[in-house]
């Protein structure tokens, strides 16, 4: 059983070094090669600037930037009325915990 198991394992290392590229199995450093720094900042660069691309499509457009900066010299008499009802609501609006688990809302103080 042993001569079959060395057998099996010196037969592997054999067809693994004859596979082996001439240097073995090592990346050749870095003085070896021209320019690697140049090479690495490309290979770098390139899926960097693919997600950039990709997150430009999900990026807001200016549409919904300009509805945020409007102010309420903009807004006519019932717009600011209106949001003024909506934040006084929202803010007497209050999270409570039951004693079942789960949670409810409610309005004003306790």
């Amino acid at each position: 059983m042993k001569l079959q198991l060395f057998h099996i394992c010196s037969s592997l290392l054999m067809s693994l070094l004859l596979l082996c590229p001439e240097r073995g199995l090592t990346f050749p450093l870095h003085p070896v090669i021209p320019g690697y720094e140049a090479a690495l900042m490309e290979a770098w660069m390139e899926p960097v600037e693919r997600m950039e691309m990709m997150e430009k499509g999900r990026r807001s457009t200016a549409e919904y930037k300009r509805k945020y900066e409007e102010r309420e010299d903009d807004m006519e008499d019932g717009d600011t009325q209106r949001n003024e009802v909506l934040s006084s609501i929202a803010g007497g609006l209050q999270a409570f915990n039951r004693q079942k688990g789960g949670f409810g809302f409610r309005f004003g103080r306790k």
